[in-house]
């Protein structure tokens, strides 16, 4: 069972909200988020990173977007796999623990899709439609140097804004992060340098700050063009919405592959 419910914004202050977007000409406010049952903590988006090394555990680590200003970056769940196969169940595991009734929300995960293929593909088919996993590349994946890339927005939130990142979910990774900044990054250019499950926070994060999908659902700002309060602007409104619709790959790279 879900620990996560997603609340949506009150309805009496949607049209508000909305009326409000059109006049000052900003972008739309996300108009629903997550709430941890649990902890009571809510959060903008609730996305998922998974990585895997030959000699190593991998790892799926879940991260939440604070609903706080400034966004608040919290690991608040993790699991790990001996193998590919484990792996791929822990992620259905942590899905249906974090996804709440937005069938949508961790569909897809962040990571290295060829590394993935082949096998991804085989546990797919023999999964039903809930269990299927997905996985697609996070931006700048194809920089000179990704995993100092995401090791690098890992320390923009941890030492450089130590408040803007909490690991309370995932004491394990203290142990991770600190094994990474006691060797140092002498050489450690490469994803496979890192812990998986350093790299798997490092996906997420890095998404998340590039696509900040607590602007909107799909990762895009979202400007009403037609008067909510105009009767008959409500067709323009639908045609934006459709526009903008979320399909399994919105807000993702489509330059990358993303394996199914």
């Amino acid at each position: 069972m879900s620990i996560i419910k997603t609340i949506m914004r009150d309805p009496g202050l949607i049209q508000s909200t909305r009326r409000i977007a059109y006049v000052t000409k900003e972008p739309l406010p996300k108009e629903e988020w997550y709430i941890h049952k649990e902890t009571k903590q809510e959060y903008w988006h609730i996305c998922a990173g998974i990585a895997h090394q030959t000699h190593l555990p991998g790892a799926v680590v879940v991260v939440g977007a604070r609903k706080s200003e400034p966004i608040v970056m919290e690991a608040i769940g993790a699991s790990a796999g001996t193998n590919l196969r484990s792996l791929f169940k822990s992620a259905v595991t942590v899905r249906k623990r974090f996804r709440s009734n937005d069938v949508s929300l961790l569909r897809i995960m962040w990571g290295d899709p060829k590394k993935f293929t082949g096998l991804i593909s085989d546990f797919n088919k023999v999964s039903n439609q809930i269990e299927k996993i997905f996985i697609t590349a996070p931006p700048d994946w194809k920089s000179l140097n990704p995993g100092l890339t995401y090791w690098r927005t890992i320390e923009n939130y941890g030492q450089a804004n130590p408040m803007e990142l909490h690991l309370s979910g995932c004491p394990d990774l203290h142990a991770a992060l600190n094994s990474v900044v006691g060797t140092g990054l002498v050489g450690k250019n490469s994803v496979k340098d890192f812990p998986p499950s350093v790299m798997a926070l490092g996906y997420a994060i890095h998404a998340m700050r590039a696509h900040k999908p607590w602007i909107n659902k799909d990762g895009r700002p979202r400007y009403m063009t037609a008067d909510p309060l105009d009767m008959t602007g409500w067709a323009e409104k639908e045609a934006m919405d459709t526009l903008y619709g979320t399909g399994e790959l919105e807000g993702f790279d489509d330059d990358l592959e993303t394996v199914y």
